[in-house]
């Protein structure tokens, strides 16, 4: 690891390491260097150096803020994507290479890497929104333990219900309770804030007719719950 990295950082390449020992395992390519680097200017988090000796898979630390501001589910998606990319080059190259064929950038099929990228982090989401995506693992992602099943009375507004609008949301406080491994930490979220620049959504609070009820109405705010809280 790179020591100097974010702990979001090391854990998305850590991550990396593992999807590119799986690919190569599924698809039964010999095992391939990986190597981290903050040297890289490119936007893609991941590229194949047929130019190396050994040829190697390149993490790029630089574009991997880019995935960590993204929702659990995207990030996945993504980093399998270009992770499964890369190693479509990679298996090009060792053919290229057993048919003693010329090589150079223009030996590559990118179309059939695109699509091969695409397929596979579909497939590895499928199956992660069957046993991994959902509330009960969203929950232990943030708490960090399996939630306890508690019923609520809830009520939704009625139907042709007006509710009546009090302001935007500039901020949310929130403090996990209970058995949270964050329990205590006061998290404060600027709506409009990813970790890198501000954007212009932001929920409206409401409530009800009768002033009982309140709501938040996510209008064009882009904010949603991740394994680090409510970002954006």
């Amino acid at each position: 690891m790179i020591s100097h990295l974010s702990a979001k950082v090391n854990e998305l390449l850590r991550m990396s390491k593992d999807a590119v020992v799986r690919y190569c395992k599924l698809e039964g390519l010999p095992s391939i260097q990986i190597e981290y680097s903050l040297e890289l200017t490119s936007k893609k988090f991941a590229g194949f150096v047929y130019t190396a000796r050994p040829v190697k898979i390149v993490l790029n630390a630089n574009a991997s803020d880019r995935l960590t501001n993204m929702s659990h589910k995207d990030r996945v998606w993504w980093l399998n994507n270009y992770i499964a990319h890369e190693l479509t080059h990679y298996k090009q190259y060792l053919l290229l290479v057993r048919n003693k064929l010329v090589i150079n950038e223009k030996s590559f099929d990118e179309s059939e890497a695109t699509s091969v990228g695409a397929m596979y982090a579909d497939s590895v989401i499928n199956k992660y929104t069957k046993e991994q995506i959902n509330p009960t693992n969203l929950y232990k992602s943030f708490h960090g333990n399996n939630p306890k099943i508690t019923k609520i009375s809830y009520n939704p507004p009625k139907e042709g219900e007006h509710l009546i609008s009090i302001g935007l949301v500039e901020n949310l406080v929130y403090k996990p309770f209970g058995s949270s491994q964050r329990k205590g930490t006061l998290y404060t979220h600027q709506f409009g804030d990813d970790g890198e620049k501000m954007h212009p959504g932001r929920m409206i609070l409401a409530c009800s007719e009768d002033g009982e009820r309140f709501y938040l109405i996510k209008a064009n705010s882009k904010a949603h719950m991740t394994d680090r809280g409510i970002i954006k």
